[in-house]
């Protein structure tokens, strides 16, 4: 596709302006095929779970957006889902009769996920849309679906989206986007969502297997996080958590947690103690308090 030159436009800021509106990052790189000029060079990518988002989208202006709160499993019967996008275009500018021309070319990115350890099943689809012409669901370009099930440890989920292209960087006003503009490659635009998972041990329910139906399905997190309380579980390996009790009334301030499979030298030291959480909740957690 291709766009000819406008003289004596600021379409630049008017492009990348929206992209603050991670919704809607997408359609300024998918719709390029449409001849929009909206998808001059960005490269955006989300994600999405449950009411969390978090983008990113390159190009100037760069803009980043992280949720207040990220998404908790509490019970090995949570289910949580979402979806998350990520495209780019690839630029080049030249001369025809009509003048000085920008193609481009959508590129799709990737998604990829990270359990954290957490056992928890991780199903990531493309996500479809009816083509009309064809009388078809396609699959959906740059666009994927997640569903996330089963948790069984603590831990963090990592979902990652991904995109790379150019970027087509241009003064405030120019009269010739051939010889005023230049383009940029190799532009990178990452989305990280986390989900934390906070499953009660097998003994108090919601969690170790207990299966959904059952005691499983109870969350339980309230009921064995006092402060200084323990729980040791051996069976299929270490498992032992030190509560630290809650931060304030509405926040639980997590534990220790010394977990593994097999055995090491390693255990009988401090480095092996460990928050299973990511370093985001704490993050949170700290702006709570202060």
């Amino acid at each position: 596709m291709n766009h000819t030159n406008n003289p004596k436009t600021n379409s630049r800021w008017t492009v990348f302006a929206a992209l603050a509106v991670m919704t809607v990052v997408l359609r300024f790189v998918i719709v390029a095929d449409a001849g929009s000029s909206d998808g001059w060079g960005c490269a955006g990518a989300y994600v999405t779970i449950g009411d969390a988002t978090w983008s990113d989208s390159v190009c100037s202006p760069h803009v980043q957006l992280s949720p207040e709160r990220i998404p908790v499993m509490t019970s090995e019967c949570d289910v949580l889902e979402g979806k998350a996008g990520a495209g780019a275009n690839n630029l080049q500018l030249y001369y025809t009769e009509e003048g000085c021309v920008l193609d481009y070319e959508g590129v799709e990115g990737s998604v990829s996920a990270d359990p954290g350890g957490t056992g928890c099943d991780i199903k990531i689809t493309k996500a479809k849309v009816y083509d009309a012409e064809l009388g078809l669901w396609v699959d959906a370009f740059g666009m994927w679906d997640i569903r996330i099930s089963g948790p069984k440890r603590p831990g963090t989920v990592t979902i990652t989206a991904t995109a790379t292209g150019d970027c087509l960087d241009c003064p405030e006003w120019y009269d010739d986007m051939c010889e005023d503009c230049s383009i940029s490659s190799g532009n990178t635009a990452t989305a990280v969502g986390k989900v934390q998972v906070d499953v009660p041990p097998e003994d108090d329910g919601g969690g170790g297997g207990g299966g959904c139906g059952g005691l499983g399905c109870a969350s339980g997190v309230d009921g064995y996080r006092q402060l200084g309380a323990a729980y040791v579980g051996n069976s299929g390996g270490v498992d032992f958590r030190l509560n630290l009790g809650r931060a304030t009334p509405e926040y639980d301030a997590g534990y220790l947690s010394l977990y593994a499979e097999v055995p090491s030298d390693g255990l009988a030291r401090p480095g092996s103690l460990a928050v299973p959480f990511d370093p985001f909740s704490f993050l949170f957690l700290l702006q709570v308090l202060d």
